[in-house]
């Protein structure tokens, strides 16, 4: 009596491009197995060659700037070490951050009491204007604006030192010789102008230009 054989499994080919579901959630795709992972992170394909590949996504990181010792001991020092001096980043640019607004305090106040001996010297005396503060100098110390009158009509303007053209480093005296009277100019004269004070804020309703 001839021996039963067991029914035997074939595979059933599917053709190029087409895909077929599996229960483990495996899809075949172009004679290919891919399953999906868990965490989306690790794929493995099955070539039709039959070799398994495994592709992770790695996030891209920093390059040791130290290399690992090897002996436990030191791993544990040099972890210390970073430790502290990862800290210390931190403690010394604060300490950088302070220091430096100390430093423009101290600029700050400077530029303010250079500006107050000028008018001192200039209201007590009416001069010499030379030396005198720069422009960035009056407008650090909060006197940007200069008081000046005309030499000929002897009419006051404020002038916005903020708005003028003349580098920052043009030192007060020197806008003397440069500004002129609007009113003056117009009957064709440009005489100069007689530095008075250096203000605050401005006195007159008119600005010089």
């Amino acid at each position: 009596m001839p021996a039963l054989r067991a029914p035997s499994k074939s595979k059933r080919s599917t053709p190029s491009g087409s895909t077929a579901g599996t229960r483990s959630g495996g899809t075949l795709v172009s004679a290919c197995w891919t399953t999906r992972a868990r965490s989306g992170r690790v794929v493995m394909r099955k070539t039709a060659a039959g070799r398994r590949t495994t592709s992770r996504r790695r996030t891209a990181m920093a390059p040791k700037h130290h290399p690992t010792p090897l002996s436990g001991g030191d791993r544990k020092a040099l972890a210390k070490e970073l430790g502290r001096a990862r800290a210390m980043t931190t403690i010394l640019a604060a300490q950088s951050s302070e220091a430096r607004a100390k430093g423009e305090a101290l600029i700050r106040t400077a530029d303010r009491l250079l500006c107050e001996s000028w008018n001192e010297r200039m209201w007590a005396n009416g001069g010499p204007i030379d030396p005198s503060p720069t422009i960035d100098q009056a407008i650090n110390g909060g006197y940007s604006w200069l008081e000046i009158e005309c030499s000929r009509c002897k009419m006051r303007r404020d002038v916005d030192m903020a708005t003028l053209r003349h580098p920052p480093t043009t030192f007060t005296h020197d806008l003397a010789s440069r500004l002129r009277c609007s009113k003056c100019a117009m009957a064709n004269r440009r005489p100069p102008a007689t530095l008075l004070q250096l203000a605050q804020r401005p006195r007159q309703a008119a600005p010089e230009t």
